[in-house]
């Protein structure tokens, strides 16, 4: 049985362990919400300049706003996936059934999102995580949220790039081999074939691989106009770069990672990789502005500037382009609670179903409805080439204008 096998079966399990339905359930005397995150491992360094600074910036906010929601005081318990499904799910296990938390945010890989959804699901308490399968649906997860991509809507953008901007005949793919990745890559595959893209080849590496080598050797024999790219963690990305450039092999790579986190990239694989212009990265439009934008006057610029205030010794080593998406949903999630005085999952997540598209999100225009919590979508999507140019307030030159 495969792994989002087994997570549809506790899903369904969980679903039917907490029915009948009970009632809203009271405000508890304090709130207390768990914080999960990759602290430690391989995912830590994406973790620490990425996830963290966003969820800091936003508990620091409501900190200095009172540390109240709903008019309850909020308490905050954090736990550490070790970069590690299993421990991932025994922390979910700690943070819920010991520490009686009423909310989560995190975990942020979809490693650890899908098999600590259950958990979630059966407590009924809500939840806001990080992933990009398209397995993550609200029949795994009816009360959580994610503040990114799913696979399926990006996958479509990358292959629709490929072939109306890059003018593509033909595809390869490379991906690690993980059960989450392999359903990001299928998704390639389904893109591809609804718009009759021959794929050349799909390679897939271990977690994490030294040496990619041999798979890019099959790819390259398959001459791909353009090479996909997927990944889990910034290394892998870069790991890609790096190879194809030992390799002297020049197509073109269309990654849904490299300017999320281009810092990693141009650290692992040259300070100067995106000056050819043969990197197509997808990102937020939220991140860019034209020329003719003020620096400082967009919102984003003024949340960077916030995180900067918060952290000035470390603000040039974050990931700058990928902390507001966690920043945006743990500030939905303080909303929701606020709005509805209630900790109660479907309370909440039907909150959010119904209001997310009014939220004014610093990543750009939110979206979710009972069948899909994804929060962004493709009408938030951008494709860059040069992530490692940046305006005075850190925005991106917005191609085009």
């Amino acid at each position: 049985m495969t792994l989002l096998k087994r997570i549809a079966l506790l899903s369904m399990a969980a679903a039917v362990s907490a029915a009948p339905a009970l009632a809203q359930q009271p405000l508890p005397a304090r709130i207390k919400i768990g914080v999960l995150d990759s602290l430690t491992g391989g995912a830590a360094s994406g973790a620490a300049g990425g996830s963290q600074p966003g969820i800091k910036l936003a508990i620091k906010e409501l900190k200095d706003a009172g540390g109240t929601l709903a008019g309850r005081p909020v308490d905050f318990v954090y736990g550490d996936t070790g970069s590690d499904p299993t421990q991932a799910v025994n922390e979910a296990r700690r943070l819920v059934q010991r520490e009686g938390v009423n909310a989560m945010i995190g975990p942020f890989l979809s490693s650890f999102a899908l098999p600590t959804a259950p958990i979630y699901t059966e407590a009924k308490i809500p939840s806001m995580v990080i992933a990009t399968s398209s397995a993550f649906n609200p029949g795994i997860s009816p009360y959580g949220f994610v503040a990114y991509y799913d696979s399926s809507l990006y996958s479509k953008f990358m292959i629709d790039y490929a072939i109306d901007v890059l003018k593509a005949k033909s595809v390869g793919i490379i991906a690690s081999s993980s059960a989450l990745d392999r359903q990001a890559v299928e998704d390639f595959k389904k893109a591809a074939a609804a718009r009759n893209l021959p794929v050349t080849g799909a390679e897939m590496h271990e977690l994490r691989a030294p040496d990619i080598t041999p798979n890019m050797f099959t790819l390259r024999r398959g001459n791909p106009d353009v090479l996909i790219q997927n990944a889990s963690t910034a290394e892998e990305g870069a790991l890609v770069v790096k190879t194809m450039n030992e390799l002297g092999w020049k197509v073109p790579l269309v990654s849904h990672t490299a300017v999320l986190f281009a810092p990693n990239w141009m650290k692992i694989a040259g300070p100067d990789i995106f000056k050819a212009e043969t990197i197509h990265g997808l990102t937020f439009g939220a991140y860019m502005a034209c020329k003719n934008v003020p620096p400082g006057e967009p919102v984003f610029a003024k949340f960077l500037q916030r995180v900067k205030d918060m952290d000035p010794q470390n603000f040039d080593k974050l990931f700058q382009l990928s902390m507001s998406f966690t920043y945006d949903h743990v500030k939905l999630l303080f909303a929701a609670i606020e709005a509805t005085k209630s900790v109660d999952g479907p309370t909440v997540a039907a909150w959010i179903e119904g209001n997310a598209a009014k939220y004014p999100a610093v990543t750009g225009k939110m979206n979710a409805s009972k069948t899909n919590h994804f929060l962004f979508g493709s009408d938030a999507m951008w494709m860059v080439t040069r992530p490692d140019l940046k305006r005075p307030d850190g925005l991106l030159n917005k191609p085009g204008c």
